[in-house]
């Protein structure tokens, strides 16, 4: 198969594979996936040729791409025929998910995002009750970063994920040991609500995991979100993927100095990198925009003063403001997405719905939040041809109030 009869379609499965499955080989004129497993400790499954050749069937029907397999290593490649780069096709992809979620509903898309996730690499740690799996190296940019995070933030599972980084252990900056970073769900939560599904991709894991049943329930389901989850990514992309810091130019005790530093800064004095002990509050999407986004209104803030459009919250120097979905795609949860929020003031919060205003005035407003948020420009892209002009992002937005 080529890789442009991926990028022709919305098939949520195979775009979240590919998403998140990657080759991390460099090949010149095609991209190569490769999926490996192994007989578990845990498991009196054999894991005969038979299943191997099974489940190499079930990833090809799954996914809609052409596997075959050898020993237990399945291999899948897609010709190069764009001569797209890494990062560009990636991108494509990303872009295509973003479009295809409004094509399925939550569950669906959810589904689609953890099986594509965890289901073809991931392996189960019965021990610490978590099924874990590493992100590709070779992938990860400032791009693919920024994406994932918005991808797992944005879904009601970011309840029971954790991430875990080693960039900052003396193993890895010292080329010892270089292990990938991990992004990690727990173990009870994935079984409840995805068994079954993973019958449709690998029949032994499933198998290893229904025999283990009466062990992983007795784990533990979050019931809040983990903050620390979500401080861990956002710390990961900033100070670590966006980082200029090049430790192996750097002198040992500079080493030590900027290693330190930035430890400090996640605390990872009191907590373990590998193994803490997560926090946990009461949070969603709408709430972690609320701390994320800076605190003014997007639209208006080369025009007004805030203290002039809005309040101060009691006992707080923050002003009162308001999310704003900017893309409004009906009453479901589906546009719940970091770049679809901005902080508005509650004058131009009340603007922005449908025939209330001026059509003028509102499309006034809305080419400056796409001007002030370029994360919100960024997220357009997703759902406009390539010789889409900045009219014509105003007008699909406007298009879409409710």
């Amino acid at each position: 198969m080529v890789i442009s009869k991926t990028l022709s379609g919305n098939n949520i499965k195979q775009l979240f594979f590919i998403f998140f499955n990657l080759g991390s080989a460099e090949h010149k004129d095609f991209f190569e996936f490769r999926i490996s497993y192994r007989q578990s400790k845990k498991s009196s499954v054999e894991l005969t040729q038979d299943l191997v050749k099974e489940n190499n069937k079930l990833m090809s029907e799954y996914t809609g791409l052409e596997f075959d397999y050898s020993g237990q290593t399945h291999t899948c490649r897609l010709v190069n025929d764009l001569k797209y780069s890494r990062i560009n096709y990636l991108n494509h992809v990303y872009r295509l998910i973003q479009q295809a979620r409004f094509c399925y509903t939550d569950s669906e898309f959810e589904e689609a995002l953890f099986m594509g996730l965890f289901a073809f690499r991931g392996s189960i740690d019965m021990n610490r009750k978590l099924y874990a799996v590493d992100l590709l190296e070779a992938n990860v940019s400032d791009d693919y970063v920024q994406q994932l995070t918005s991808l797992l933030i944005s879904s009601e599972g970011i309840k029971q994920l954790n991430l875990n980084f080693r960039e900052l252990q003396p193993e890895y900056v010292e080329n010892i040991i270089r292990r990938n970073t991990q992004v990690r769900v727990n173990l009870r939560w994935f079984y409840d609500k995805y068994v079954e599904a993973m019958g449709k991709i690998n029949l032994y894991k499933q198998a290893v995991m229904r025999e283990n049943e009466n062990q992983i329930r007795t784990g533990n389901i979050n019931k809040a979100v983990n903050n620390n989850f979500i401080e861990r990514l956002l710390f990961y992309k900033d100070k670590i993927v966006s980082s200029n810091i090049k430790f192996e130019t750097l002198s040992e005790s500079k080493k030590i100095d900027e290693i330190n530093k930035l430890r400090q800064q996640l605390d990872f004095e009191s907590k373990s990198s590998a193994e803490e002990t997560e926090t946990y509050r009461n949070q969603n999407i709408v709430n972690f925009a609320r701390a994320y986004l800076p605190d003014e209104c997007v639209s208006c803030k080369d025009k007004y003063d805030i203290k002039d459009r809005t309040f101060t919250r009691r006992n707080s120097h923050q002003p009162y403001l308001e999310i704003h979905h900017v893309i409004s795609f009906g009453s479901e949860n589906n546009s719940d997405v970091l770049e679809n929020l901005v902080k508005l003031c509650p004058a131009c919060h009340r603007v922005l719905s449908r025939n209330r205003a001026e059509a003028v005035y509102q499309k006034e407003l809305i080419a400056k939040i796409i001007n002030n948020s370029p994360m919100v420009d960024d997220y357009l892209d997703n759902f406009m041809s390539d010789s889409a002009d900045p009219e014509d992002k105003i007008d699909f937005v406007y298009e879409q109030l409710r």
